[in-house]
């Protein structure tokens, strides 16, 4: 536990992160999992509003237990980010980018807490804000 704590704390608050702040919009993948868990509790504690990502309904409503107002269950949605010839699925990423707005009233992500790897990294490419931070 203090290795996945410290390392959201790195990641998000510290001087060495993006230093979360009030009214940030963060998307964390696996929100539900040992960094995400940390980190969903961190960008609540700064007031930011986290977009939790995770991979059940049973995982949806432990989000919304602890104040998560915007959940997507990927395995619901079915996402596909690449295709079987390993080339990238845009309209896939535009489909995530498309579902993110609908939540926010047409904002981006501010911070993207990236951390599955392969899969999800162009994802979190897409769908920042420009200017945003993918860590």
């Amino acid at each position: 536990m203090p290795l996945v704590n410290s390392t959201a704390y790195r990641m998000l608050v510290s001087h060495n992160g993006v230093q979360i702040k009030q009214g940030d919009i963060v998307l964390i993948w696996g929100a539900v999992g040992g960094l995400g868990g940390f980190a969903i509790q961190y960008v609540l504690n700064a007031g930011a509003f986290p977009i939790c990502v995770v991979s059940s309904q049973e995982r949806v409503r432990l989000c919304e237990t602890i104040g998560a107002r915007w959940v997507i269950d990927r395995r619901a949605e079915g996402y596909q980010f690449w295709n079987s010839d390993g080339s990238q699925n845009v309209a896939e990423l535009r489909r995530l980018g498309k579902k993110i707005r609908d939540m926010t009233g047409g904002e981006d992500p501010d911070v993207v807490y990236e951390h599955p790897g392969h899969e999800t990294f162009a994802a979190s490419v897409f769908i920042a804000r420009p200017g945003g931070s993918v860590v």
